[in-house]
């Protein structure tokens, strides 16, 4: 593992992953910073021009430039943007006209235009019509969408699969979704539903009055105010001392934070420690494409990665990580921005 010079940073450039191997790299003019896309061998594929540069999901990014800012009626500053699709190449496929749009999910991209929301193709065909106030992108086949102000779902032709009922809804994650019929009073309960929207899992008051508001479901468990691991059958898997502070799983880990040492380590699906509390900071680093999972470590601000099991992947020794995408990581030192191939 040789790590590779994409370029020397002479401090007027901000870098970020942007996922499936490509980055953003911005230059600072003036008051603003405008982007340009790089892929993982540091070849830019688009000029720098953007003012917003979103996240790639399936081959393809939004991008967006402000086109004013202006004063409203309560004296408050609106940046309107315009809003196009760009490719792994750099091409615009759509081009920039839109008010807003999200990310590529299951082949659709969330679209507003003239104050309401559809779904587009990524060859900007209109597949959803602008009837919706507000959308969720697509996730395990179905979409959460608002009109006339309640959520209901939708699957990929825009039929309606599950009514307008609640006030407020989750996406799907491992077959259930977190929704709320009303607004929390007493006697309330947590409840997440399946696909044809049946009540799969319900959490009483008496659970979650204690231990806050849920998580999404991931690999079979979600976490009650972040110590506490919760399966479908709506029991406690396992409970960690208050005192730490759990993330969601994601392959099979899941990072902690030991309130009382201010240290950050790692517990598998059982609860047990795989990697202990003795980092300053520490978070999953997952490749969807490539089924890998590390964990980024910063020691005495320091940054590098160890495997699940602890061993060490890349030494501590690099001022910044930048994401981990498509087999390799974005990390500074001194003023080089290297490319490490995992």
């Amino acid at each position: 593992m040789v790590p590779k010079v994409l370029f020397e940073n002479d401090g007027s450039l901000v870098i970020e992953d942007i996922h499936m191997g490509m980055a953003k790299v911005g230059r600072r003019e003036y008051n603003r910073t405008i982007y340009a896309i790089m892929n993982k061998e540091g070849v830019f594929v688009t000029d720098c021009k953007y003012d917003i540069v979103s996240t790639y999901s399936e081959g393809y990014v939004a991008v967006g430039t402000k086109v004013r800012t202006y004063s409203n009626e309560q004296g408050i500053k609106v940046t309107k943007a315009k809003f196009g699709l760009v490719d792994m190449n750099g091409k615009e496929v759509v081009p920039l006209t839109y008010q807003h749009l999200g990310i590529c999910k299951e082949g659709l991209i969330s679209a507003r235009k003239e104050g309401k929301w559809g779904f587009i193709s990524p060859d900007g065909e209109v597949k959803i019509p602008f009837i919706y106030d507000e959308v969720h992108h697509f996730s395990e086949g179905l979409a959460s969408v608002k009109k006339d102000g309640k959520y209901g779902f939708i699957d990929n032709k825009g039929n309606v699969v599950i009514d307008f009922k609640y006030i407020w809804t989750h996406d799907f994650s491992d077959g259930l979704c977190f929704v709320q019929c009303s607004y929390a009073s007493a006697d309330s309960s947590l409840t997440y539903i399946n696909k044809e929207g049946k009540v799969m899992v319900t959490i009483t008051k008496d659970l979650f009055g204690k231990y806050g508001m849920p998580s999404d479901y991931n690999e079979g468990m979600m976490i009650l105010n972040r110590y506490k691991a919760v399966t479908k059958d709506g029991n406690i898997r396992f409970s960690l001392n208050n005192r730490y502070r759990m993330r969601d799983f994601s392959k099979g880990i899941s990072c902690v934070y030991d309130s009382k040492t201010d240290k950050y380590g790692c517990v598998d699906t059982n609860g047990k420690f795989i990697v202990p509390c003795k980092y300053d900071k520490c978070f999953p680093v997952n490749d969807m494409m490539n089924g890998d999972a590390f964990i980024g470590i910063s020691d005495n601000k320091k940054w590098g990665m160890i495997g699940t099991d602890g061993t060490e992947i890349i030494p501590p020794e690099y001022n910044s990580f930048y994401g981990y995408s498509d087999g390799r990581i974005l990390a500074t030192k001194g003023n080089s921005i290297y490319s490490i191939q995992i």
